[in-house]
């Protein structure tokens, strides 16, 4: 299984079966980050898998880049209320956004959330990277393949935000969404 929950098979038919989208892309990361927490949690992985060796259980760099992914994205898949689904509602993009940019990046992957969803989301994504470039540090990842992850980020949430403030920007959305989902059956 790899990171959107399913693998691409050699039958592609069974792949175009598969259920797409964004809200399907949730509920599959809503399922994979506990099963691997609670695989974690038995002892069957080493945790974070930024630390595992060749030799170690799913050691190989496909497992360990998945993990860590599910590692870092569990932050969003914790706010409370199970509101992370906002997340894929065109109709609210530009509040995320907003949200998301007065947002002051910090350097905690422990994070308290206020109540609100909205600004949980915004601490939960800005956590998530903390936690990809801490992972990266104890990797010994070399730090300018990594400086500006978060930066670089923002920059995309900023020409997000000004896409979506267009006319017509949600019903284009929705269009672009259905076009994909329909090429993906």
């Amino acid at each position: 299984m790899d990171w959107f929950g399913w693998r691409r098979s050699k039958d592609q038919a069974a792949d175009k079966a598969t259920p797409f989208g964004p809200q399907e892309i949730l509920r599959n990361l809503d399922k994979l980050v506990p099963q691997y927490l609670d695989e974690v949690d038995r002892g069957e992985l080493i945790y974070p898998a930024c630390k595992r060796k060749p030799s170690d259980a799913q050691g190989d760099l496909r497992s360990i880049w998945n993990h860590t992914r599910l590692e870092a994205i569990r932050y969003v898949t914790m706010v409370p209320r199970r509101e992370f689904d906002l997340l894929a509602d065109p109709s609210r993009q530009v509040e995320l956004f907003d949200t998301y940019l007065r947002q002051q990046p910090h350097e905690d992957t422990v994070i308290e959330f206020t109540g609100s969803t909205m600004n949980d989301l915004a601490l939960a994504t800005v956590a998530g990277f903390n936690w990809l470039n801490h992972c990266a540090v104890l990797a010994e990842v070399e730090r300018r393949k990594i400086s500006g992850t978060l930066n670089n980020f923002r920059k995309i949430v900023f020409l997000a935000q000004q896409w979506w403030s267009t006319e017509g920007a949600q019903t284009r959305c929705t269009q672009m969404l259905s076009l994909i989902v329909r090429s993906h059956r």
